[in-house]
């Protein structure tokens, strides 16, 4: 329970202001803007740290597919069309959140003081703002650096519903449980994205018990790919003998509770290349001439695997 007290006689005092700001462009030429050089906010949340980490990743990778030949300049213009507008968006929710805190309205008041602690009560409402925290709900859904599927003709309500439910292009890769076959051995998504290149997952869906037909194509798109990505073989869990793998089957992993599958909302054979930064850039049926399509739209793969004497880059700039 709350103990009514007092300060009294205070030894110092001062004014205490935040400064909230953000720069129109986060690119001009070789200039390149990230942390709070780009945008300054309240720090309610702790989130400047975290976006500040997060443009640095974003354009981290990118910068070094570029220095080495790998990417041209366009693929560059892509860090501000997917960052300023996060950056804008965290602006404006710290903006929010700390009118409510500081709020000298009544209703202000009431909702901070009665209705949010309520609401803050329910594992759903706690589980959300984790996420936000965290950040994994961020998207880059309008990246110019990501298949564009062909428009689709315009869906019910519950298709929509059922598709925004999917890992999509443009979401950040979720984690799940895998086995390693044979071994018995306990695995996470997560440490197989931990990596500068980017990932291949194949995920069979209900196929799974087709799995030794599906790996031929996986080992060709496997092969085509292995300067850019490491590829993965997920398999759904109770659909095959754990004992039927052969010990020739590299990089096969199993969903081992079965919601790795319910969280992709993946029920065919679907491909998924995820950025070294964990989003989704690519996803289709496993098809190496669709995959190959996309990567050659962005990516010279002639320059891959990276050189050690790789041409010196121009001097680029990043302000912090």
């Amino acid at each position: 329970m709350p103990v009514p007290g007092s300060l009294t006689a205070p030894t110092w005092i001062s004014a205490y202001n935040t400064k909230r700001a953000i720069a129109p462009q986060m690119r001009i030429r070789r200039a390149f803007l990230a942390g709070d050089a780009a945008h300054i906010h309240s720090p309610i949340g702790g989130q400047g740290l975290n976006t500040g980490i997060e443009d640095a990743y974003n354009l981290g990778w990118k910068l070094g597919l570029h220095i080495n030949g790998v990417v041209d300049e366009k693929y560059l213009d892509s860090y501000e069309a997917e960052r300023l507008a996060v950056a804008k968006a965290f602006l404006a929710n710290t903006n929010l959140a700390m009118n409510i805190v500081l709020t000298h309205s009544k209703i202000g008041q009431l909702v901070r003081d009665i209705i949010a602690p309520l609401i803050l009560n329910y594992p759903a409402a706690q589980r959300q703002l984790k996420r936000i925290i965290a950040d994994t709900p961020i998207t880059y859904h309008h990246s110019p650096i990501q298949y564009n599927e062909r428009k689709r003709a315009r869906a019910s309500p519950a298709a929509q519903e059922h598709h925004l439910r999917r890992v999509n292009i443009g979401d950040h890769a979720p984690n799940m449980n895998l086995l390693i076959p044979k071994e018995y051995k306990r695995a996470q998504l997560l440490s197989l994205l931990q990596t500068p290149k980017h990932v291949i997952l194949v995920l069979l869906g209900e196929k799974s018990k087709e799995f030794k037909e599906h790996y031929a194509n996986f080992s060709k798109i496997k092969t085509a790919f292995a300067d850019l990505a490491n590829s993965y073989f997920i398999v759904g869990e109770h659909a095959i003998d754990y004992t039927s793998f052969d010990s020739n089957l590299t990089d096969v992993f199993i969903d081992s509770d079965g919601l790795g599958h319910q969280l992709y909302q993946c029920f065919e054979p679907t491909l998924y290349l995820i950025r070294p930064d964990g989003y989704v850039s690519f996803k289709g049926v496993p098809n190496l001439e669709s995959l190959k399509a996309f990567v050659e739209e962005h990516i010279h793969m002639d320059k891959l695997p990276l050189k050690s004497d790789a041409p010196k880059a121009k001097k680029i700039e990043v302000a912090v």
